[in-house]
Parts: structure tokens; C-alpha cells; sequence
């Protein structure tokens, strides 16, 4: 299961570049379209890597010299390369998806509801994109954790800078979402 969290991390991170490189912008309409583009092409990026492996799978398999050769064509079907890595990488991410959306438009939801009261219009982007590439199974269901940790650090961080302040105000996770993300990809990949 390598390949999924090194893929993970590594679209987190060229999203957490690109949010650092617009970090004077991130009020600006392109940067909200950009995050809503991002998490789009994230799924569509999940499909094309679950293609490249059955492919590669293929090949490796067709042009071995054992047993493997009758797993693909014309011994057998070639769903059996596709479930194979169906059950091996896509599945994982199928199932992240659904908190994923659940995140997505809930937020995108409660926020325009309750007046944009809760959210800045790119976070609800940037946390479906992070819960879609934490909700790997061997990983506990990584995105119950992170979100509870995302939730205490909101109300912590906005106690204390109220206190500082002296004014009552919502602190915005903006800069939360993909770095606690990374950063628990990388301690399930250590661990």
C-alpha cells in the first residue's frame, strides 16, 4: 500500500505549494475556482494512476515467464488485471470519497446557510481533498482523527487569540487543512 500514501502525499503537497505560493491572493476568485479545479483533478488523477498500474500490472504480468501469463489475455478476461488493482489501490480511495463529498457539501452547505459564517470559500475544497486522500483503511480511518484534531484545534486557537484580542472571531483553518494532512500521511507511512 506504498504507492498510496507516496501519491497522497504527494498531490498534499503540490497543494500545499500552491497555497503557499498564493498566500497574498487567497481572497481572490481565481484561487477559489483554482482549489475547486484541484480537487476535481485529484479524483481524475486517482483514476489515470489506477490506469497506469493496471497497465503496468499487464505488461508484468504477460511478459513473466511463470504462472502470471494465464492471469491476463487471452487465458483470461482482462477484469481480472482491473479488479486486481481495483482491490489493491482504487478501492481505498472509493471509500474516502464518501466522507470526502460528505465534508464538501455539508460545509459548502451549513456556510451559506449560517452567512459564510464558518468557512472561507476555498476550505471546504481543501478539506475534501485531504479527507479523500486520508481515508485509507490500513491507516484507522485517519480522517476521524484529523478532523476531531482540526475541530479542538479551531475552538483552542480561537479561545486564545480571542483572549489576546480581546474580540470575539473565528480563526481560519485555511492554513490547517493540508499541513496536518501531510503530516499524518507521513506518520502512517513511518509507522
Amino acid at each position: 500500500m506504498a504507492s498510496f500514501g507516496f501519491f497522497s502525499l504527494a498531490v498534499l503537497a503540490t497543494a500545499f505549494v500552491f497555497q503557499i505560493a498564493t498566500y497574498k491572493t487567497y481572497k481572490s476568485n481565481w484561487t477559489d475556482r483554482t482549489y475547486k479545479i484541484f480537487f476535481w483533478l485529484s479524483i481524475v488523477s486517482v483514476v489515470l494512476f489506477y490506469l497506469y498500474l493496471v497497465y503496468s500490472r499487464y505488461l508484468g504480468w504477460s511478459t513473466g515467464d511463470g504462472a502470471s501469463k494465464f492471469l491476463v489475455p487471452p487465458y483470461t478476461g482482462i477484469s481480472y488485471v482491473f479488479g486486481y488493482e481495483l482491490s489493491r489501490f482504487l478501492m481505498y480511495y472509493l471509500f474516502a470519497l464518501v466522507p470526502a463529498f460528505a465534508l464538501l457539501f455539508s460545509a459548502k452547505h451549513f456556510n451559506r446557510k449560517f452567512g459564510e459564517k464558518f468557512f472561507e470559500n476555498q476550505e471546504p475544497y481543501l478539506g475534501a481533498l485531504s479527507v479523500f486522500f486520508l481515508g485509507h483503511p490500513d491507516w484507522g480511518y485517519a480522517w476521524i482523527y484529523y478532523i476531531g484534531v482540526l475541530l479542538v484545534a479551531a475552538v483552542v486557537l480561537s479561545l486564545v487569540k480571542g483572549h489576546l484580542s480581546k474580540q470575539s472571531e473565528r480563526l481560519s483553518l485555511r492554513f490547517l487543512w493540508l499541513p496536518v494532512a501531510i503530516l499524518v500521511i507521513l506518520i502512517n507511512i513511518i509507522l
